[in-house]
């Protein structure tokens, strides 16, 4: 036997077939094409997307690495007392067999959670959080270039290729004159908050790695998606995830300097903007700036009416009729509202707990999941994205993530800074 030549310190590896799976999780966010069902409006999100696909096969990888190697089945277990405790007010009402939107966002959030639980798990891993965010931020700059297909008056090719549904029409804004396209979603405000979660893997690179040139990738994205949606809420919520990121060291904590020197940064950035009419039209020229201010406040009274009303939840159908006849719109314009009026208090409290667990770094996966919360946070506040796939998927990761930083799941998140003993023989 050869004797030891000493004990050297390394992280684990991540397999290559892992790398290859986070990358395409990562970029089916946001180049989430259509696969089929593309006429049914019921489905949600217009139809099936690949993410539906792909997180039912992380979901089965999952449950093979729980056969196969006997382990995390107590992790398993209790985050399936989790996910059902989010989903059973849904399952136990009535109603809810008889609104097809409805079953399928919860069928969703129940394959989404499995699959963002073995995504959870795989971040624990050296640079795995690196694979999954280059493939955010590629999939934003191919849904960017379906943009500029559309642009050309090529709409029909997306629909041809069956990745754009043939119900969802573009628009003219009258008021100000501005086209607005809805990309590969329903809405152009959906496609722009969609964009906007790139930004959090821009960000994840300039506090980890010091690079800039993956968040001066997704500034570009979301730049040409603006251009094309003239979406204020989602371009608001990727620029400030962005520019938050400017404000740490490397060390990953505030300091005046760095704080002062982003800042900077940001001025400068809007200055730059300001001269383009692309972004004062929209911002600044268009008249009904203050009406829709008024709008979105009056949703958001009368959907937290309706969450106090009904504090465990509503079918879709239902909650857009309540709000049609008491606003005239059938949205409240707020992500936690809609969570909350959809799935019912206890299940937001439980989001909200995610959120504020996600804010304890530890370890590189965990800068992206404070990325991605404030990235969510964010979103929420100007539009309801909880049924939109991406953003369904995010959210599980999010929910995932933070429980198993807890106790609960009788896991510990390995922080960086512990390496693993490798022994080498000399000679």
């Amino acid at each position: 036997m050869q004797p030891m030549k000493g004990l050297l310190l390394t992280r684990p590896s991540i397999p290559g077939s892992q790398k290859f799976l986070l990358f395409l999780l990562g970029f089916s966010i946001e180049f989430n094409i259509l696969i089929g069902g593309g006429g049914d409006v019921s489905l949600g999100s217009y139809g099936y997307r690949i993410t539906d696909f792909l997180a039912v096969a992380a979901a089965c990888l999952l449950g093979f690495h729980v056969l196969v190697q006997r382990s995390h089945v107590l992790v398993l277990g209790l985050f399936g007392l989790l996910v059902a405790t989010i989903v059973s007010f849904r399952l136990f009402d009535p109603s809810f067999w008889g609104e097809p939107h409805t079953q399928i966002i919860v069928e969703r959030y129940v394959a989404y959670g499995f699959a963002g639980l073995y995504v959870a798990l795989l971040l624990d891993n050296t640079r795995a959080a690196d694979f999954f965010c280059w493939g955010l931020i590629a999939g934003l700059l191919a849904t960017a270039f379906t943009f500029i297909i559309q642009g050309t008056g090529l709409s029909s090719v997306l629909v041809a290729l069956g990745v754009k549904s043939e119900v969802t029409q573009d628009f003219l804004l009258s008021d100000v004159g501005i086209f607005r396209y809805t990309g590969l979603w329903g809405h152009p405000n959906e496609a722009g908050h969609v964009a906007a979660l790139a930004s959090a893997a821009g960000a994840y690179f300039v506090v980890v790695h010091r690079r800039f040139i993956p968040g001066s990738l997704v500034a570009i994205g979301l730049g040409i998606t603006f251009a094309y949606t003239q979406t204020r809420g989602g371009l608001l919520a990727g620029g400030a995830t962005l520019g938050i990121s400017l404000l740490f060291s490397r060390q990953r904590r505030l300091e005046i300097v760095r704080t002062l020197t982003g800042a900077f940064s940001i001025v400068i950035v809007v200055i730059t903007l300001l001269q383009f009419s692309t972004f004062t039209s929209r911002f600044f020229d268009d008249p009904m700036i203050t009406g829709n201010y008024d709008e979105r406040i009056d949703t958001i009274l009368a959907g937290v009416q309706v969450v106090l009303d009904y504090p465990f939840g509503v079918p879709i159908e239902e909650f857009g009729n309540i709000m049609t006849s008491q606003t005239g719109l059938p949205t409240p314009h707020n992500g936690f509202v809609y969570f909350a009026a959809v799935f019912g208090l206890l299940p937001l409290i439980i989001l909200l707990a995610a959120f504020a667990i996600s804010f304890r770094v530890r370890n590189d996966a965990d800068v992206l999941c404070v990325f991605l919360s404030i990235q969510v946070c964010f979103s929420f506040l100007f539009e309801q994205l909880p049924p939109n796939c991406s953003y369904t998927f995010v959210l599980c990761i999010i929910l995932a993530r933070a429980f198993l930083r807890t106790g609960i799941s009788g896991r510990k998140v390995v922080p960086d800074a512990k390496l693993v003993p490798r022994y080498e023989a000399a000679g």
